[in-house]
């Protein structure tokens, strides 16, 4: 039986723990298309909205509150006046659009997806390997504060647990899922046990095993990303 190759790589990541520079990495050496915050990019240009209207509500379901501002935008006669979008797009229309991006890209195969919910959105299809990376909270805190050039560590911490917080919440709302079930995926890591160099490594070799065939088509050009 011939070993199955992964055309798509799917990486589920917690903030600060390095996964999506893993997957940068990953996708670098396997000649592999690479998206991430072009998924949000590509969006806008579909919805006909600004980026910078969508970009805080990257894998974030909004609140009650949220949605409330929205409504109240135009303020009342003690505050001044704030213009809304001229187009608001909702939950449903973002994330409807972000799905059938991530499809098509996937279909097209050769690819490395970073969050999104792509691991149940994929789920059955053929040719799909998902990876789910976490770390320690105080390796977190480091990163991310050597990153954002953070120095207070309670800052740092602080933007993790809200972090976790929308992204638990986005999983469990688009896709009924844990994000920290671990059937979910096919491959889960602890980062700051085992490193960027032994990643890559066992994440290419279940991608690629010895005697797969050939890549399902040419990857497209390779796209950069500078979320840790």
């Amino acid at each position: 039986m011939t070993p199955e190759r992964a055309n798509v790589i799917t990486i589920t990541r917690q903030l600060g723990s390095g996964g999506t520079s893993l997957g940068q990495r990953v996708a670098r050496q396997l000649g592999y298309a690479y998206a991430d915050r072009q998924i949000l990019k590509l969006a806008a240009e579909k919805l006909e909205v600004d980026i910078e209207d969508l970009t805080y509500r990257d894998e974030q379901v909004q609140s009650y509150w949220d949605r409330l501002f929205q409504i109240f935008s135009v303020g009342t006669p003690e505050c001044p006046y704030t213009p809304p979008p001229l187009r608001v797009v909702s939950d449903e229309q973002l994330l409807a659009t972000e799905q059938r991006i991530i499809k098509d890209l996937a279909g097209r195969g050769c690819c490395v997806i970073i969050g999104h919910g792509a691991f149940h959105l994929l789920k059955g299809q053929a040719g799909v390997l998902n990876v789910f990376v976490h770390a320690a909270m105080d390796f977190r805190v480091a990163r991310v504060m050597k990153l954002y050039r953070m120095s207070s560590r309670d800052e740092a911490r602080q933007v993790i647990e809200r972090a976790d917080r929308e992204r638990e919440k986005y999983i469990r709302i688009t896709s009924g899922c844990n994000w920290f079930d671990a059937r979910n995926y096919h491959l889960t890591m602890d980062f700051e046990r085992i490193g960027f160099e032994d990643a890559e490594r066992l994440i290419e070799s279940i991608a690629i095993p010895s005697g797969a065939g050939a890549p399902l088509s040419d990857p497209a050009a390779l796209l950069e990303d500078t979320e840790p």
